[in-house]
């Protein structure tokens, strides 16, 4: 199989196993690829690439989970992202506005619509 275009060092490529990766290099059958701060190995790229397991970008599922992935694998990439998690959905809490807060901050935020404070 000839190594598809998408599939190069230094490109992001969704894996259903591990999420948006980042391609280190690419060694005979070995993909080496960084995932948060750990270096891993995937040890059959084509294997992978044949079962759909291993997909460009633009064929990922589609979600906020990927897009988030996408860019935490950017930014990791780069070096300038400390730590990265997904967190649960929640429901809010909604909270009056403090009554120590100034008057002045009081008054723009009701201006502006914004009557609680929301709080996750």
């Amino acid at each position: 199989m000839t190594q598809p275009e998408w599939l190069e060092a230094n490109k992001q490529v969704y894996s259903k196993e591990h999420g948006v990766i980042h391609i280190a290099a690419i060694i005979e059958k070995n993909l080496y690829f960084k995932k948060g701060s750990l270096n891993q190995i995937i040890f059959d790229w084509e294997h992978e690439v044949n079962s759909g397991n291993l997909l460009p970008l633009n064929q990922a599922p589609t979600g906020k989970s990927i897009l988030y992935q996408e860019i935490a694998a950017i930014l990791d990439g780069s070096g300038k992202l400390q730590s990265c998690e997904v967190i649960p959905a929640q429901e809010a809490k909604l909270y009056p506005i403090p009554d120590d807060i100034h008057p002045l901050v009081k008054l723009a935020l009701s201006k502006s619509g914004i009557t609680p404070i929301l709080f996750g």
